[in-house]
């Protein structure tokens, strides 16, 4: 069994106007996939023996007081017991990360922001991709951005790094995309619209991210096989 891990980053960039782009303009968009080994990841665990018939010996016969001992040791569980199906309404899952960069002039504030400007960063961005995704999904119920951490380096050309697990809830019985295809609809969707309509409303009112100039989008997502 191996488990690959496949990376998509994506790039977004404005220029600091309050009115609209000139439609005309192609936005600045760098997108590509990593070459190197370094994502991929063998799992060469071999097979366990647990729960086989004739896996642990000494086990010949079944105890005097009928309880279900013998068929623990021997099966790994009573004959009776259930497995319990997957679970067909959990999330969609991908594991991702949003880079922020701020723009560098005499009217910026550019700063550390607070866990209230986060939290509201966060609430914006899962409003942009509900509301992107559901027009690929339609019966996609809902997303949330559950932050994993975050960190703030000013040396770096992206100095805001947040991690998070973006998890897709869809409507109960619903079809549900793949965690790669979930992935791919993520990168797919209008970072600049992003950046303008989300990222520069963030509350509180004179957030930190009303100086947002870029963002960076990378995720990856498990596929085994």
């Amino acid at each position: 069994m191996c488990l690959y891990l496949i990376e998509f980053p994506i790039l977004a960039r404005l220029s600091k106007v309050l009115i609209p782009p000139d439609p005309t303009e192609a936005p600045v968009v760098a997108t590509g996939a990593p070459t190197d080994t370094d994502n991929l990841l063998l799992n060469t665990g071999s097979p366990t023996t647990e729960g086989t018939p004739g896996a642990i010996t000494g086990a010949t016969e079944s105890p005097s007081d009928g309880t279900d001992d013998y068929w623990a040791l021997v099966w790994g569980s009573p004959p009776d017991e259930q497995v319990t199906p997957p679970d067909m309404n959990a999330p969609v899952i991908v594991e991702a990360t949003l880079s922020y960069s701020f723009f560098q002039d005499d009217q910026s504030n550019v700063r550390e922001p607070t866990e209230e400007e986060i939290d509201g960063l966060i609430s914006q961005t899962n409003d942009f991709y509900l509301m992107s995704l559901r027009a690929i999904y339609p019966n996609l119920a809902d997303f949330s951005a559950d932050v994993v951490f975050w960190a703030y380096d000013e040396t770096l050309e992206f100095p805001l790094v947040i991690e998070f697990d973006a998890l897709g809830l869809f409507e109960e019985g619903a079809e549900k995309p793949t965690p790669e295809e979930f992935l791919g609809s993520m990168r797919s969707v209008d970072y600049n619209s992003y950046i303008e309509a989300y990222v520069w409303s963030s509350e509180p009112e004179g957030s930190v991210f009303v100086d947002t100039q870029s963002i960076e989008f990378k995720a990856r997502a498990e596929q085994r096989r």
